[in-house]
């Protein structure tokens, strides 16, 4: 029997016979099928004629393909297969489905082209069957790089999915991946060797098949440059970078970087030296549009979804700029480091002489614009070191410079050691790093590599560990620079820059797995569409094996918390255990505030307890804003007045001016000390101010007791008759939400009657969600005319989620949900059970519909006097959170859930319990901003039944603060929370 390990051996199968079975053995001659896998598919047979059957069906495609090109030859384990292609089915169904695949696949090429190894293993017989892929791969093992490029015509299996099989997936891109990216080296590898026989063309002419391969990769843009430069084709290198910045912006709408834009000016005002130009082939794979980006139909959606997740950093920028009161701005200039590069030694081949010199130019690129560090002109490097060389000490002064490097090269056969030492300007040594290129055509690879390594020396504290990390899972210096970039931007709050500069990274190395997940966080805060947080966090998954087992784990727990099967449960026991076995990790601390943040209150528990978490990680972080904003809020849900002033001026002080949330903490700011004059200026100031912003600005504002009617001002604003009907009904909705939560219900149906005109069916919606508010004063008469008109609404009219208290619910099902609340308050139990009646079984719901459907069971049966069954019907409590909770803010369901557990825990004799669900109204802006007043109230009561005097206090004067300015028919709950609180005062 052959060694499998020999198989992929270089030459093998030109030497040796392939024993596949006991029963097989078959000499090596012409394939009779071949199997074409890159660019598109086909399968023909001997004759040439084309063989459909194993193309017809997803699955027989892809085992057959994966059994071609995994280690060809090879036999596979039937287990294996069955959790690769079949993880949906149980075992039984699975083995079932792989044998009648295989039949059909022997039936179409003969039962020798898929020999067996007893029972259990199966594979493909590279003598009968050929593959383009599996040739290509062979072909560049073997160095045979011209026959590998001739060969790949494009991606393995473009566009191919397999539903219900994630693993198979993972395999196709990191297979996909890795061929791609060693064929851009390949391509790259011919460019310099060219070039190394003075054959210029013919670097040319690789550097573009490289450039094919990588088309958004600008250290392959570069090296296409320099190459055409050599060869006196200026106008052509020009007009390449002309079609790469077309590219990248009409794909990706981003820019090309600072280090291209200069070499481009540079090429186009002198000649440049070819040996100070070497540029570095590419080392990682590179990443098509797709790959940052979920696939889409029309390829030109891309630059509309960009432009998507620009919007709120623009909004808040056009915001700021249009104030016309001022506060001073911090500008964000990182601190910088300046390193000189000085001509290195070397040493055993005086042909690589040229070395000496261009590993100035070489490094200085490296090294320029990772994190603070910043080189030296190479140019003004050289001429000062031409006639004699300069101590570095001596040369760190002449240039201003706080450190220096140095280094050398000693040349072993065909073999490079290359070592770098970093000083700082008095020549103490900081770090030595070292490695070795098999040829020159590693050198550049390896110069990436330890540049990055010599920058991770320069990082220290517990908030730079990540990009300790990142410098050690990346080759590629054009990404680390990226994600560098992505790292600044994201802790100033300029999160969708952060945004541009993470996609930028994985686009330069599709493999950089930090750099995935840090894309999947900036796009969150930014509420990007698209798919764009689960597809990078998918990806960083399938890819971190490559990370330590500590980030691992971080990934692990990220995803519990936002992936597609979140449980806040695991996410916090996953989370909570990385806090304990690494206390210095901001990132385990900052997620654990997340989860307690936004998970806590649709679990009953406190939002308080994120402080701490929130607390630490920011103390780890001291420049990030992240942390510091959550406690922001914290402070200002808390009812400490000058806390709150405090961190938002520290907020201020610290966010330049473009970061995304700068201006709603302007107006923040503003609403909670403006003077009633300066209020109205800044209302002037705002009245053509983006309406995105003011949105958001009114939901922020609106939270908090003490700025209420100010956040009504600023959803007035949306109300105007020059703006979009999309934004005035968003601000007729804000108004209502706002005015209702303040206690003015006959405001807040002037505002449902302005909506009506405007949006029939999202008016019917959020009347019907407020007057079906157990604890709105509603006579049953009044609740039965709502009732009338949710029963006339045309429930089949999709709502925009923007405006709807039900985003991402079934309509019909909303509808009874309203008619069956409505009937129960009402004291109506007969239509309240029709109503019931009428909602399709459990089994058939959505999980969201599911919980519309819990809610209707548990507040007929709380009317009915069964805090029983009420309980019954809402259990289990809620584990996950839906992303549009958290990013929305205007949620149906969860505030009602969370009002009837409340009182259906305290009707069976459980007042502590029902106290937390009641505190659970203390959260992110106005989801809960309508219950707030009553669950005060609510408070008040069971602390005072339980002799908690000062919280009772506090609760009752809250909610009469949000109340002040209220309708008569709350009256009576006023009066009695005044008398207890008299009494309270009194027991002082």
């Amino acid at each position: 029997m052959v060694n499998p390990a020999a198989l992929a051996a270089p030459g093998f199968w030109g030497q040796h016979s392939l024993h596949l079975s006991p029963r097989t053995h078959l000499s090596l001659t012409a394939p009779s099928y071949r199997l074409k896998t890159l660019s598109g598919t086909a399968l023909t047979g001997p004759d040439g004629t084309e063989v459909r059957a194993p193309l017809t069906q997803p699955r027989r495609l892809a085992l057959l393909a994966y059994l071609a090109i995994e280690r060809p030859g090879s036999f596979h384990r039937r287990d294996q297969l069955l959790a690769l292609f079949w993880p949906e089915l149980d075992a039984g169904r699975a083995r079932a489905a792989l044998s009648q695949a295989v039949y059909v696949l022997r039936q179409a090429l003969g039962e020798a082209t898929l020999p067996s190894r007893g029972t259990e293993e199966l594979g493909v017989d590279p003598a009968r069957l050929w593959c383009d892929a599996a040739e290509c791969d062979r072909l560049l093992r073997a160095g045979e790089r011209e026959r590998a490029l001739d060969l790949y015509a494009g991606d393995l299996l473009p566009g191919f999915h397999l539903d219900e099989a994630p693993e198979f997936d993972r395999w196709l891109e990191a297979t996909r991946d890795d061929l791609r990216q060693r064929a851009a080296q390949a391509a790259m590898s011919l460019t310099a060797a060219a070039e190394s026989t003075g054959d210029v063309r013919a670097g040319v002419r690789w550097a573009r098949r490289a450039l094919q391969l990588a088309p958004f990769d600008e250290p392959t843009l570069r090296q296409l440059l320099l190459a055409s430069e050599r060869a006196g084709d200026r106008s052509g290198a020009l007009l390449a970078y002309q079609e790469f910045v077309d590219r990248l912006r009409s794909e990706l709408d981003l820019e090309p970087s600072p280090a291209t834009i200069g070499l481009v000016d540079r090429l186009r005002t002198r000649p440049i030296p070819a040996q100070m130009e070497s540029a570095a082939p590419p080392t990682s794979p590179i990443a098509v549009a797709e790959d940052v980006f979920p696939p889409a139909p029309a390829r030109r959606t891309a630059p509309r979804f960009w432009q998507s997740l620009l919007v709120l950093a623009m909004l808040a920028l056009a915001l700021f700029i249009g104030f016309r009161w001022s506060r001073p701005t911090p500008v964000a200039i990182p601190a910088s480091e300046r390193v000189v590069v000085l001509p290195f030694v070397v040493r055993g081949d005086s042909g690589l002489e040229y070395l000496r010199e261009g590993m100035v130019d070489l490094l200085s690129t490296r090294l320029d614009g990772l994190g603070s560090l910043r080189a030296i002109d190479p140019t003004a490097v050289l001429a000062r070191t031409a006639r004699a060389p300069v101590p570095g000490p001596a040369l760190a002064a002449a240039f201003g410079a706080t450190l220096y490097a140095e280094g050398s090269i000693t040349v072993l056969g065909q073999a490079l050691d290359l070592r770098m030492t970093l000083h700082d300007a008095g020549g103490v040594a900081l770090a030595t790093v070292a490695g070795r290129a098999a040829d020159q055509d590693g050198l550049g690879p390896l110069v990436d590599s330890l540049a990055g390594a010599l920058f991770a020396t320069r990082l220290s504290t517990p908030g730079e560990r990540l990009t300790r990390e990142a410098t050690q899972t990346t080759s590629s210096g054009a990404a680390l620079r990226s994600y560098l970039d992505g790292e600044r931007h994201y802790r100033n709050g300029e999160y969708s820059t952060a945004v541009e500069d993470f996609a930028r990274s994985v686009t330069q190395d599709s493999l950089f797995a930090l750099a995935w997940y840090r894309l999947s966080v900036a796009a969150g805060w930014v509420g990007a569409s698209g798919g764009v947080v689960e597809h990078a966090m998918d990806r960083a998954l399938a890819l971190a094996h490559r990370l330590t087992p500590r980030d691992r784990r971080l990934l692990e727990a990220y995803s519990a918390w936002l992936g597609r099967a979140a449980r806040a449960s695991d996410a916090e026991l996953r989370l909570r255990a990385l806090t304990l076995d690494y206390p210095d990790d901001a990132d385990a601390w900052y997620w654990l505030g997340e989860v307690l943040y936004h998970a806590n209150p649709e679990r009953g528990r406190p939002i308080a307890a994120a402080e701490l978490p929130f607390q630490r990680a920011a103390a780890l972080v001291p420049d990030g804003n992240d942390a510091a904003g959550h406690l922001l809020y914290l402070r200002a849900f808390s009812g400490d007045r000058s806390a709150l002033d405090s961190a938002l001026t520290d907020r201020l002080d610290r966010l330049p001016a473009t970061a995304a949330h700068r201006a709603v903490f302007l107006l923040l700011e503003r609403a909670l000390n403006a003077t009633d004059a300066e209020w109205r200026r800044t209302l002037d100031s705002l009245r053509s101010a983006p309406g995105g912003t003011l949105a958001i600005a009114t939901m922020v504002t609106g939270r908090f007791e003490g700025t209420l009617a100010r956040a009504d001002d600023l959803a007035r604003l949306l109300q105007a008759s020059a703006r979009p009907r999309s934004e005035r009904i968003q601000g007729f909705t804000l108004s209502a939400t706002i005015r209702l939560a303040g206690g003015r219900w006959g405001e807040a149906e002037a505002a449902l009657r302005q909506l009506q005109q405007l949006d029939a069916a999202a008016a019917q919606e959020v009347r019907g969600y407020f007057a079906a508010l157990p604890w709105l004063p509603l006579t049953a008469d009044e609740r039965r005319a709502v009732r009338q008109r949710v029963a006339e609404w045309p429930a089949a009219t999709q709502v925009d989620p923007a405006e709807s208290p039900g985003s991402g619910l079934t309509q019909s099902l909303l509808r009874q949900f309203y008619l069956g609340a409505l009937s129960a308050l009402a004291g109506d139990s007969a239509a309240a059970t029709a109503a019931l009646a009428g909602m399709p079984l459990r089994d058939t719901l959505s999980p969201a519909d599911a919980r519309v459907l819990q809610t209707t069971r548990a507040v007929l049966a709380l009317t009915a006097g069964d805090a029983t069954a009420a309980l019954r019907a809402l259990a289990p409590v809620p584990d996950t959170l839906p992303r549009s909770a958290i990013v929305n803010g205007f949620g149906f369901g969860h505030g009602y859930e969370r009002w009837l557990r409340a009182e259906a825990l305290e009707a069976t004799g459980r007042p502590a319990e029902a106290i937390g669900w009641y505190q659970s109204f203390e959260s992110w802006p106005m989801v809960d901003v309508v219950w707030l007043a009553p669950s005060l109230m609510q408070r008040g009561r069971l602390y005072e039944q339980a002799g908690q005097r000062d919280s009772a206090r506090v609760a009752y004067g809250r909610a009469l603060a949000v109340w002040s300015g209220s309708d008569a028919r709350f009256g009576p709950a006023k009066e009695t929370a005044r008398a207890r609180l008299a009494v309270l005062q009194d027991q002082r």
